[in-house]
């Protein structure tokens, strides 16, 4: 989807994951700056913290600041990073009050410009890549027959490879080997 969405020219897109947890290390190879929202009360920065998670953002927010226990999450982050040469910002941002949010832009729109975009945009490549690759290659494993798996490895290697440069190329080996 974010492929789509860049080739028709829309400049900002905002990747939301599902929650704290291994799968949303995708999302480095996804976005150029990536954003860790975290909330008071929630026990999401301890779930970062057991997920690694933190270390790959490049901004950490601390949402919903007009909430008790927001100055306590902020001052936990910026400890966890305090002996870090380059620590993340930590930021407390509102959508109730407003309070924030303006700086979270910015700081967005500064993380943009100091990246320069390009090793984002080359591992986002990487990753498309990697995917369809990975993907094609499941399709031909699951198209395989009963008689592929009894082949010798190598000549099993020979014939997945045929395929995923010949799509179609099992139709013939599907046919000879029953």
């Amino acid at each position: 989807m974010l492929a789509a969405v860049e080739t028709h020219g829309i400049g900002e897109v905002v990747i939301e994951t599902v929650g704290v947890g291994q799968a949303e290390y995708a999302v480095r190879a996804l976005a150029d700056v990536e954003v860790l929202v975290l909330m008071p009360g929630a026990g999401d920065y301890v779930q970062a913290m057991k997920a690694g998670i933190l270390e790959t953002a490049d901004i950490l927010a601390v949402n919903k600041a007009d909430l008790p226990g927001a100055e306590r999450v902020e001052a936990e982050l910026r400890a966890v990073f305090e002996r870090s040469a380059t620590p993340p910002p930590v930021l407390r941002v509102s959508a109730e009050s407003g309070e924030g949010v303006a700086a979270l832009s910015a700081t967005i729109d500064a993380a943009l410009q100091a990246a320069g975009g390009k090793s984002r945009r080359e591992a986002r490549q990487r990753f498309r890549v990697q995917s369809l690759v990975q993907r094609r290659l499941r399709e031909v494993l699951d198209e395989l027959t009963p008689g592929h798996w009894q082949l010798p490895l190598p000549e099993l290697y020979g014939v997945v490879l045929g395929s995923l440069r010949a799509p179609g190329a099992l139709e013939g080996c599907k046919q000879a080997r029953g």
